[in-house]
C-alpha cells in the first residue's frame, strides 16, 4: 500500500500522459532473475519482468538504485490514460 489520500497532497496537475507514453516507448523491459545472493538475502522470486532502476533514472530521475514504486503506478496510470484517449479518437 501507499499513502494516496488527497489531503495529503498540495500542488496538483495533470500528468503529461503524452510525454510519459514516450518515455515507456523507449524504455526497456526486461525478463530477469536476480542473483541468487541478493534473492535470498531480501526473499525475492526468482523472475520477474520490468525495468532497471538505471534505465529508469534515465527518463524519469531516481537515484539509479531503486524505483518509487507509487510512482512508477502513476506513470503507467497517465500512460494508459494517454493510451485510451488515443484509441479512443479512433473509434
Amino acid at each position: 500500500m501507499m499513502m494516496s489520500d488527497e489531503n495529503t497532497k498540495e500542488d496538483r496537475t495533470p500528468a503529461d500522459g503524452r510525454n510519459i507514453l514516450l518515455a515507456f516507448r523507449d524504455m526497456p523491459v526486461d525478463d530477469y532473475r536476480y542473483r541468487d545472493e541478493v534473492r535470498e538475502v531480501v526473499n525475492l522470486p526468482e523472475h520477474r519482468t520490468g525495468t532497471m532502476a538505471q534505465d529508469w533514472a534515465e527518463h524519469f530521475g531516481g537515484d539509479g538504485h531503486m524505483i518509487d514504486l507509487g510512482d512508477a503506478v502513476g506513470k503507467l496510470m497517465a500512460a494508459v490514460k494517454e493510451l485510451d484517449r488515443r484509441t479512443a479518437k479512433r473509434a
